[in-house]
Protein backbone atom coordinates (compact mmCIF):
# COMPACT_ATOMS: atom_id res chain seq x y z
CA UNK A 1 0.00 0.00 0.00
CA UNK A 2 1.54 3.30 -0.99
CA UNK A 3 1.66 6.39 1.19
CA UNK A 4 -1.20 8.29 -0.51
CA UNK A 5 -3.58 5.31 -0.18
CA UNK A 6 -2.69 4.95 3.49
CA UNK A 7 -3.29 8.68 4.11
CA UNK A 8 -6.66 8.49 2.35
CA UNK A 9 -7.76 5.64 4.60
CA UNK A 10 -6.73 7.55 7.73
CA UNK A 11 -8.52 10.67 6.50
CA UNK A 12 -11.71 8.65 5.87
CA UNK A 13 -11.47 7.18 9.38
CA UNK A 14 -11.14 10.66 10.92
CA UNK A 15 -14.15 11.88 8.92
CA UNK A 16 -16.14 8.91 10.22
CA UNK A 17 -15.00 9.55 13.80
CA UNK A 18 -15.98 13.20 13.47
CA UNK A 19 -19.41 12.34 12.13
CA UNK A 20 -19.92 9.82 14.95
CA UNK A 21 -18.96 12.50 17.46
CA UNK A 22 -21.50 14.86 15.87
CA UNK A 23 -24.14 12.11 16.14
CA UNK A 24 -23.28 11.71 19.84
CA UNK A 25 -23.74 15.44 20.41
CA UNK A 26 -27.14 15.36 18.68
CA UNK A 27 -28.14 12.31 20.75
CA UNK A 28 -27.00 14.02 23.99
CA UNK A 29 -28.99 17.16 23.17
CA UNK A 30 -32.13 15.20 22.28
CA UNK A 31 -31.81 12.91 25.31
CA UNK A 32 -31.42 15.80 27.74
CA UNK A 33 -34.41 17.56 26.18
CA UNK A 34 -36.89 14.68 26.06
CA UNK A 35 -39.38 14.30 28.93
CA UNK A 36 -38.96 11.39 31.34
CA UNK A 37 -42.27 9.90 32.34
CA UNK A 38 -43.20 8.36 35.63
CA UNK A 39 -44.45 9.34 39.02
CA UNK A 40 -43.07 12.74 40.02
CA UNK A 41 -41.20 13.28 36.75
CA UNK A 42 -42.81 14.39 33.49
CA UNK A 43 -39.75 16.62 32.98
CA UNK A 44 -36.66 16.42 30.82
CA UNK A 45 -33.20 15.93 32.38
CA UNK A 46 -32.47 19.59 31.51
CA UNK A 47 -35.67 20.65 33.32
CA UNK A 48 -34.78 18.55 36.38
CA UNK A 49 -31.27 20.03 36.47
CA UNK A 50 -32.65 23.58 36.31
CA UNK A 51 -35.25 22.87 39.00
CA UNK A 52 -32.58 21.29 41.19
CA UNK A 53 -30.38 24.37 40.83
CA UNK A 54 -33.31 26.65 41.63
CA UNK A 55 -34.27 24.59 44.68
CA UNK A 56 -30.80 23.75 46.04
CA UNK A 57 -28.56 26.39 44.46
CA UNK A 58 -25.69 26.10 42.04
CA UNK A 59 -22.75 23.95 43.12
CA UNK A 60 -19.51 25.88 43.04
CA UNK A 61 -16.28 23.98 43.59
CA UNK A 62 -14.37 25.97 46.23
CA UNK A 63 -11.33 23.75 45.67
CA UNK A 64 -11.08 24.46 41.94
CA UNK A 65 -7.81 26.41 42.37
CA UNK A 66 -6.21 23.92 44.80
CA UNK A 67 -3.82 21.24 43.55
CA UNK A 68 -5.33 17.73 43.83
CA UNK A 69 -2.39 16.54 45.98
CA UNK A 70 -3.23 19.16 48.61
CA UNK A 71 -6.91 18.21 48.54
CA UNK A 72 -5.99 14.55 48.95
CA UNK A 73 -3.65 15.24 51.85
CA UNK A 74 -5.84 17.61 53.83
CA UNK A 75 -9.38 16.85 52.82
CA UNK A 76 -9.52 13.09 52.60
CA UNK A 77 -6.73 12.04 54.95
CA UNK A 78 -7.27 14.72 57.58
CA UNK A 79 -11.03 14.15 57.56
CA UNK A 80 -10.46 10.40 57.99
CA UNK A 81 -7.99 11.07 60.84
CA UNK A 82 -10.43 13.49 62.42
CA UNK A 83 -13.24 10.93 62.22
CA UNK A 84 -11.03 8.18 63.68
CA UNK A 85 -9.83 10.35 66.55
CA UNK A 86 -13.12 12.15 67.14
CA UNK A 87 -11.55 15.61 66.63
CA UNK A 88 -13.62 18.75 66.72
CA UNK A 89 -13.23 21.52 64.11
CA UNK A 90 -10.82 23.51 66.33
CA UNK A 91 -8.58 20.46 66.71
CA UNK A 92 -8.57 19.87 62.96
CA UNK A 93 -7.57 23.50 62.39
CA UNK A 94 -4.77 23.20 64.96
CA UNK A 95 -3.54 19.99 63.30
CA UNK A 96 -3.50 21.64 59.84
CA UNK A 97 -1.71 24.68 61.26
CA UNK A 98 0.93 22.45 62.83
CA UNK A 99 1.47 20.58 59.51
CA UNK A 100 1.85 23.85 57.58
CA UNK A 101 4.07 25.64 60.11
CA UNK A 102 7.30 24.55 58.40
CA UNK A 103 6.23 26.37 55.21
CA UNK A 104 6.38 29.80 56.86
CA UNK A 105 9.84 31.28 57.30
CA UNK A 106 9.03 34.81 58.40
CA UNK A 107 6.79 36.76 60.69
CA UNK A 108 3.48 38.03 59.40
CA UNK A 109 3.71 41.00 57.08
CA UNK A 110 2.18 44.22 58.36
CA UNK A 111 -0.55 45.38 55.98
CA UNK A 112 -0.77 49.15 55.48
CA UNK A 113 -3.92 50.97 56.50
CA UNK A 114 -6.30 51.88 53.69
CA UNK A 115 -6.66 55.62 53.23
CA UNK A 116 -9.31 57.23 51.03
CA UNK A 117 -7.51 59.95 49.04
CA UNK A 118 -10.81 61.73 48.38
CA UNK A 119 -12.08 61.75 51.98
CA UNK A 120 -11.16 65.37 52.74
CA UNK A 121 -11.73 66.72 49.21
CA UNK A 122 -14.99 65.36 47.76
CA UNK A 123 -14.68 67.60 44.68
CA UNK A 124 -11.40 65.90 43.81
CA UNK A 125 -13.23 62.62 43.25
CA UNK A 126 -15.42 64.10 40.50
CA UNK A 127 -12.31 65.63 38.87
CA UNK A 128 -10.66 62.21 39.06
CA UNK A 129 -13.67 60.48 37.47
CA UNK A 130 -13.84 63.06 34.65
CA UNK A 131 -10.12 62.70 33.96
CA UNK A 132 -10.32 58.91 34.02
CA UNK A 133 -13.25 58.98 31.57
CA UNK A 134 -11.26 61.28 29.27
CA UNK A 135 -8.29 58.88 29.38
CA UNK A 136 -10.63 55.97 28.57
CA UNK A 137 -12.21 57.85 25.68
CA UNK A 138 -8.77 58.62 24.25
CA UNK A 139 -7.82 54.94 24.46
CA UNK A 140 -4.86 55.45 26.80
CA UNK A 141 -5.74 52.64 29.20
CA UNK A 142 -2.70 50.41 29.76
CA UNK A 143 -3.09 46.67 29.25
CA UNK A 144 -2.12 44.20 31.95
CA UNK A 145 -3.38 46.13 34.97
CA UNK A 146 -6.91 44.69 35.09
CA UNK A 147 -8.51 47.90 33.79
CA UNK A 148 -9.97 46.53 30.56
CA UNK A 149 -13.20 44.51 30.70
CA UNK A 150 -11.58 41.67 28.73
CA UNK A 151 -9.05 41.28 31.58
CA UNK A 152 -11.81 40.66 34.17
CA UNK A 153 -12.88 37.16 35.20
CA UNK A 154 -16.56 38.21 35.30
CA UNK A 155 -18.68 40.82 33.54
CA UNK A 156 -17.91 43.50 36.10
CA UNK A 157 -14.83 45.15 37.56
CA UNK A 158 -13.42 42.90 40.31
CA UNK A 159 -14.11 44.04 43.86
CA UNK A 160 -10.95 42.35 45.17
CA UNK A 161 -7.71 40.94 43.84
CA UNK A 162 -5.77 37.78 44.71
CA UNK A 163 -2.13 38.54 45.38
Amino acid sequence: MDRSTHNSRIERIWVEVGSQFAHCEVFRFKWNSHPLFGEGHDQSPDDMRLMGQLEHGLYIDDCDHIHPDVINQYHIHEQAAADEQGWEDEEIAAHLEQNQESNFHHAAVRVPRHIDPFKDAPDSFSVFEETLQHVRNEGHMPIGYGLHPDEWETDEYPSFEHI
